[in-house]
């Protein structure tokens, strides 16, 4: 089992996964987003959330895709427990969205940090890439945006850091 790290879903294997993703922002409504969904370099199907605040419905390219990730979602978990397929979709969205967030923040020389709530994370760029998770300009900066808890990409890891 393998814990993905942007997204903190347990997979079997890490040959499922999101391949591409593209966003959508609905006046009053969530973000809506479609993304491909492969085993390897087979298109399994499609993730899409319409972003109204419903499941994230899988659309499989055929029966046996839909077999195969239905498979997958009973061997994954979070925390303990088995997700549910719409979970299971999100959290891949995540693992992408996020993997390719930090990407670009390290290519920059920048940090990214996110901070969590009821309706998912806020990511922003922090324009400097602080070399340890006690930075007290970062610390300072963080609470001048959003007071509370948040997570910031450090040398390869998430770290915790609490502003109040």
């Amino acid at each position: 089992m393998i814990t993905l790290i942007h997204s903190e879903l347990t997979v079997p294997d890490d040959t499922i996964r999101v391949t591409k993703y593209q966003e959508v922002v609905v006046l009053n409504c969530d973000a809506a987003f479609t993304a491909t969904v492969r085993r390897n370099r087979t298109l399994l199907g499609t993730a899409v959330n319409r972003g109204t605040g419903g499941d994230t419905m899988f659309v499989p390219s055929s029966a046996e895709a839909h077999t195969v990730f239905a498979e997958f979602v009973q061997r994954c978990r979070i925390g303990k427990r088995t997700p549910s397929t719409d979970e299971v979709l999100d959290r891949l969205a995540e693992e992408y969205r996020i993997g390719r967030a930090v990407a670009k923040a390290d290519r920059r020389g920048w940090a990214l940090a996110r901070s969590t709530s009821e309706v998912g994370y806020q990511e922003v760029a922090l324009r400097w890439k602080p070399q340890r998770a006690d930075d007290p300009v970062m610390a300072q900066a963080l609470r001048e945006h959003t007071p509370g808890a948040w997570t910031v990409w450090i040398n390869g890891q998430w770290h915790k850091i609490e502003t109040g």
